[in-house]
């Protein structure tokens, strides 16, 4: 890394030679060696130009820029170059093949060729029948060039001349299998080359260009092993839309910290000063260049340059292949006692209960009485396709005796978690796979419904973002390979790393910030120590802070690049009811984006945010707070979106749904102006044992009194009929199910009219009907073959009621019901685009319904 920079101690005394005229970087080395000063800059300050295309070869500063500028976007560049590269190696082949194979050829092998029989329209200067000129000599670096102009001229040669050009592509043979053979030398075999899209594209004839589809799709490391087995050099040596002509060295604000970012500059294709630059005519043009700033790379992929020291506040911290277990220590301890109540778990009468930790000196799993914990460590990762030891009903006594976990092929991930728990000084550690009973459901149970506590009350997290699976040990214990690249070098006496931007944004690529179990894990946690790529993190409710930025001795805002937290965003004991509100729909909405690999594992999963939130938000009631219940269930009731249904859950709640990419990214957030369940409807649990109510109306206005007198009775809760109801539902064979909600509405029975036409989705917009006079009511979204499959005839439900307001026009929500006996289950909601008028709806002779929903 910053080869330039390298012995730059040394060279200074002979001046600066090294470097060209036009970009000298002494006034960029006396920011770096008064860092402290230049951090007191303005923003985004220039403090060093480069331009691109006018610094001679052998400058080591325009080396290090060129190098900077092809490394960008994560390999981008490289990536696209090899396609390019591999493209025009394999259209040549083919090109060869098919003349040396073609009779056609072999026929007029002794024809003269004839230039005026059959000219077309073409580029003459172009074409190797009129250009007649002899072709350059062919070189290893610059074959992938001469392969493209090869291919553009004969192009314009079968284009002018079609009869013809076969027989000059013959005489041109011999030339093009030169190109071919330097091509080759860039894409010869290597170890992996199995696994490399690029040797399986070029040596499978069948697989059509299939191999280099998987480019986009690499991971970092991958890029990185694929342009080091393939360095390929750069065919396209023509300015082009995407060609960089300048560089500014900037200073840029982190919030509490500085570093130098490489902006990028680029012709502005839009200007037309820089037409003759976008041709391909090699003149020099006389009007300047107009540029304007590129923007290849997303902002989160930018790295920054930092001077280093050992001490001080902002600096970078030289960091080892090996990970400084003594700085981790450091961080758990100044937060322990720096930061206060916030970052100390929570004073609860709550403790866990058969609770079963890894004892990591004896190497066997220990049962920890009931009550305060030890002191432990956590494991946060993803299991991955990799089969690992589990804890079973039938080894757990085994597994208590000292050394019984030397026996066992335990995965990588774990065995250095244990090694970094000891090393740390703590005597255990918990991980999931080795500490619940597995096949034991009882057991299971309540462990995974006190996971908030586990995790919470770990003196750590340790979070292994740095793999996909478990059978790769951690970043910087005992995988070292991928912090080589963190380095420190001299410039001109000041030592300067390269560091990334913001470690929030190489979290949310990895594997364990999708999945949903890890959820609860990163919300429960206190305090997380992250394990990404490369680099450590540091994360608790009060600060952020890494292993490669000197950064304890300020408290940088969590939210900046931290985890989620829910200790944090528990700690405002004063938050109004509709604060309280809005975080569980954001910790519902974050949760619904992350995957499962089960659907059953649904609530499971979100076992241990339920647990941790309830002293906040009160007791959750199949994911939906009981307290909020109508604020809440109002907003998973999606308007004109409709869901795939997960199984096993329940209809009315959002864990009853598989949500798509859209729909969770929508959340669970109501729409104020389509009206809300909120004071209109009372809502009760139905158990097995009694009926409870729900939380009463929150809102400040009453829905009810917007109403007609008759519409309003049928929302009038009759505590005696739904007794009633409950004690005949006891008294069936079947009982009563879990999971069920009774609440009072109006229903009435419209018809359904499937669109004409075909469709490219399958899920569409049906048409709502009036059974008699056949009018459109409004509108709903459901599956193509939904009347094929229940008929056309509905009950439909009010569950909102919205009062006109300017624009907005009064009336009535409605949710579309399957009923089956005594039981319903939500089918969708009616469009936000147009609702029912209350006088359509008491024409529809509407009737009270007890609705009790599963």
């Amino acid at each position: 890394m910053l080869k330039w920079l390298v012995q730059r101690g040394a060279s200074s005394a002979r001046g600066d030679e090294s470097f060209c005229p036009s970009c000298s970087p002494m006034t960029l080395t006396h920011n770096l060696k008064d860092w402290a000063n230049t951090c007191q800059k303005d923003d985004n300050v220039v403090l060093h130009t480069w331009d691109y295309t006018a610094n001679p070869s052998g400058c080591e500063f325009c080396s290090f820029m060129k190098s900077e500028v092809d490394r960008i976007d994560a390999y981008k560049a490289q990536i696209r170059n090899i396609r390019s590269f591999v493209g025009g190696y394999q259209t040549l082949k083919d090109v060869i093949q098919q003349a040396e194979f073609d009779e056609g050829l072999q026929k007029d092998a002794h024809e003269e060729v004839d230039n005026d029989s059959e000219e077309l329209d073409h580029d003459k200067a172009r074409c190797l029948v009129c250009e007649k000129k002899d072709l350059p000599g062919v070189s290893v670096h610059d074959a992938g060039f001469l392969c493209y102009e090869f291919l553009q001229n004969l192009d314009n040669a079968r284009t002018g001349h079609p009869k013809v050009a076969s027989q000059v592509l013959k005489e041109h043979l011999p030339y093009c299998n030169q190109i071919i053979g330097h091509m080759e030398h860039f894409l010869r075999r290597h170890p992996e080359s199995e696994s490399c899209p690029v040797c399986v594209s070029i040596s499978d004839s069948m697989d059509g260009g299939g191999g280099l589809d998987r480019l986009g799709n690499l991971g970092l490391q991958e890029k990185k092993d694929l342009v080091r087995n393939h360095g390929i050099p750069n065919v396209g040596m023509r300015l082009s839309l995407n060609a960089i002509q300048q560089v500014q060295v900037q200073l840029s604000n982190e919030g509490p910290w500085k570093g130098l970012i490489l902006q990028e500059y680029e012709m502005d294709p839009k200007a037309p000063n820089n037409l003759r630059y976008l041709s391909l005519s090699y003149e020099s043009p006389r009007a300047p260049k107009v540029l304007r700033p590129a923007y290849r790379q997303p902002e989160k992929d930018v790295n920054l340059f930092i001077p280093v020291h050992d001490h001080k506040f902002g600096f970078a911290r030289p960091t080892n292949p090996k990970f400084n277990v003594e700085l981790m220590k450091s961080w758990i301890t100044k937060c322990r006692y720096n930061h206060g109540e916030a970052c100390q778990k929570q004073s609860s009468s709550k403790h866990t209960t058969g609770l079963f930790l890894i004892d990591v000196e004896r190497y066997c799993i220990t049962p920890i009485p009931n009550g305060p914990p030890p002191l432990y460590f956590a494991l946060s990762y993803v299991w991955g396709n990799v089969a690992q030891p589990i804890l079973l009903a039938e080894n757990l006594k085994a597994w208590q005796t000292d050394g019984m976990l030397l026996e066992v092929e335990i995965p990588q991930k774990i065995k250095d978690a244990i090694i970094l728990t000891k090393e740390a000084g703590v005597r255990y550690l918990w991980v999931d796979a080795l500490c619940i009973v597995q096949d034991d459901a009882e057991l299971r149970d309540e462990q995974i419904n006190q996971m908030y506590l586990i995790y919470h009350q770990a003196e750590a997290t340790i979070v292994a973002a740095d793999t996909t699976d478990c059978s790769q040990g951690l970043s910087g214990v005992s995988q070292n390979g991928d912090r080589g690249d963190i380095a420190t070098v001299d410039m001109l006496g000041t030592s300067v790393a390269k560091v990334p931007r913001q470690p929030k944004y190489i979290l949310e690529t990895s594997p364990w910030r999708t999945r949903g179990w890890t959820f609860q894990e990163e919300m429960c946690s206190l305090r997380s120590v992250i394990f990404l790529p490369g680099l450590v993190v540091f994360s608790c409710p009060t600060a952020v802070w890494r292993e490669d930025i000197h950064l304890e001795d300020f408290d940088i805002p969590r939210l900046s690049c931290g985890l989620n937290s829910l200790p944090r965003t528990m700690g405002n004991a004063n938050a109004s009811a509709q604060e309280k509100v809005r975080m569980f729909r954001s910790i519902v909405k974050q949760y619904t984006q992350r995957t499962l690999t089960r659907a059953e594992d649904m609530e499971n999963a979100f076992a241990g945010i339920s647990g941790m939130v309830e002293d906040l938000v009160g007791p959750i009631y199949h994911g939906i707070p009981e307290h909020h219940f109508a604020q809440v269930v109002g907003g998973c009731w999606f308007w004109d979106m409709y869901c795939a249904r997960r199984p096993g859950f329940p209809t009315w709640s959002w864990t009853g749904w598989i949500y798509t990419r859209e729909q969770a990214d929508a959340g669970i957030e109501p729409i104020p102006s389509l009206g809300s369940p909120d004071g209109l409807i009372q809502f009760f649990k139905f158990r097995s044992d009694a009926i409870e109510p729900m939380s009463s109306p929150t809102s400040e206005t009453d829905p009810k009194s917007w109403l007609h007198p008759d519409l309003r009775s049928h929302f009038n809760v009759e505590l005696n009929k739904m007794q009633y109801r409950h004690e005949q539902m006891i008294a069936a064979p079947q009982g009563i199910p879990p999971g069920l909600i009774a609440f009072y509405s109006s229903l009435a029975f419209l018809s359904l009219q499937a669109p004409h036409g075909l469709s490219s989705t399958p899920i569409r917009e049906f048409r709502v009907l009036h059974p008699q006079t056949r009018r459109q009511m409004t509108s709903i979204s459901l599956p193509e073959n939904f009347v094929e499959l229940h008929g056309a005839l509905h009950p439909f439900v009010i569950i909102a009621a919205c009062e006109a307001n300017g624009r907005d026009a009064g009336g009535m929500r409605l949710m579309l019901v399957e009923m089956g006996g005594d039981i319903c289950h939500k089918v969708n909601v009616t469009s936000p685009r147009k609702v029912i008028r209350e006088g359509d709806w008491l024409g529809l002779n509407p009737t009270k319904k007890l609705v009790i929903m599963a």
